[in-house]
Parts: structure tokens; sequence; C-alpha cells
């Protein structure tokens, strides 16, 4: 073979396999262009549930199904497509039948399997397990989520509302981690303000008392001992 057509087969090599990338490029821009706007509806649909119909969550289903014929197993997508589920369920006022459930948790495992270091899978897995209770399942859920990402801002969000409403149903390992957490949120402000003002909800002594210790700025020293007196017998809100 002369040397010109050696040339000429490798260019022609170079533009095919510059063809084949560039179509698998777009393939995966594509995937994740129709995750945004599901992803979108997802938040929207939690805040406006009852204004959602359930062909509107149907369709936000149906658009990231077609996100997984263009793209790779994406653990975003699962997120969202479990998130979807769910939603599903709650807007149909039912409890999951054991088929849907089956894809809920199918859906956040895999999204697990897929990047095992995001957190929200865990948390939104607990929260789900929760709601259902299905205690023990959730602590094991939350445990870890709290140990992968309890410094971060998200994560402090999503945790806390658990942490605080649940506390009494946590083992001695998530407490260490909430602990941990809470910690960081008093000693950095980014939280603080939110952790105590949930804190305002809730009248567990012990979940009171471990607070305390942790205050770090007087105001909320005052305002804490004010809701102590307030939600506790004169004998515990010492």
């Amino acid at each position: 073979m002369s040397a010109n057509r050696i040339k000429l087969v490798l260019i022609c090599l170079a533009l095919i396999l510059s063809c084949m990338f560039a179509f698998h490029s777009l393939k995966h821009l594509i995937a994740s262009a129709l995750i945004i706007k599901p992803q979108l509806d997802i938040e929207a649909t939690k805040v406006e549930l009852e204004k959602s119909t359930e062909t509107e969550i149907s369709t936000i289903i149906r658009r990231l199904n077609t996100s997984f014929k263009l793209g790779k197993k994406r653990s975003e997508i699962y997120f969202f497509l479990a998130q979807a589920y769910d939603l599903l369920d709650q807007k149909k006022q039912s409890i999951a039948n054991d088929s849907s459930h089956l894809v809920i948790i199918q859906n956040y495992h895999k999204a697990i399997l897929v990047q095992p270091s995001w957190e929200l899978p865990w948390i939104y897995l607990a929260k789900y397990h929760f709601r259902r209770n299905e205690t023990k399942d959730a602590i094991v859920y939350l445990q870890h989520a709290l140990s992968i990402g309890r410094y971060e801002n998200q994560v402090q969000k999503l945790s806390l509302p658990l942490v605080f409403e649940y506390w009494s149903h946590l083992d001695f390992e998530s407490k260490d981690h909430a602990k941990n957490m809470l910690i960081h949120i008093f000693k950095f402000k980014r939280n603080q303000n939110f952790a105590f003002n949930l804190l305002k909800n809730y009248n567990d002594p012990t979940l009171l008392d471990f607070i305390e210790p942790l205050l770090t700025r007087k105001k909320h020293l005052i305002q804490f001992k004010k809701h102590k007196q307030a939600v506790l017998p004169p004998s515990l809100s010492e």
C-alpha cells in the first residue's frame, strides 16, 4: 500500500472516530438537557403537590426514561425517577403498593450504586422509610448520609428535621454523627439560625439537653432556655 493511500486511510479513520465521539457527546448532552426540566418539575411538584396532576407527574417520568435511551445510566436520573414515582404515589394519596414501592426503592438503590458518595439518595431513602414507619431501615440510610455528608450545606438542611423528629429512635452512632454536624453548624454561622428555629418545634427533653451545651451564641442560649421553660415541666427545664 502506498504512503498516500495509508495516509488517506488514517485520515478517514480519524474522521470516523471524531464523528463517533461527537455523536456520543451529543447524546449525553441531550440526555443531560432532558434531565433539567424533570428536575425543575419535581421540585415544583413537591412544593405544590395538590395542584399537580397525575398526568403531569407521569410526563416527568416519561422524560426521565427517555433520557436513559440517549445517555449512560446516570445517578441523577435514577434519583429523580425514584422521587417522581414517590410523588405519584403521594398524589394518589396512598402508601406505595408492593409494585410501586419496589420501583421507588430500586431507583434509589441504583442511584447509590452508580454514585455511592452522593448524599442525597441516602437522605431521601431515609425520608421515604420514615414516612412508611420503617424506622429501622430509615436510620441505616440516615446514619450513612450523616457519615459522608454531615458538613455539607444541603445535607444539613435535609437531615436536621429527621434528626430532631426521630431523635428518640436514633442509635448511638447516628447521634454521634448528629452531634458532629451540630457542632459544625453552631461553630460556622451558615445554618445556625435554620437549626435553632427548627429546634423550637421540638420538646423532647433528651434532645434539648443534648443541644444546650452545643449552643455558642448568647442570643440563642437565652432564647433556648426560654423555650425549655415553656415546653418542659419545671423539674426538667432547669
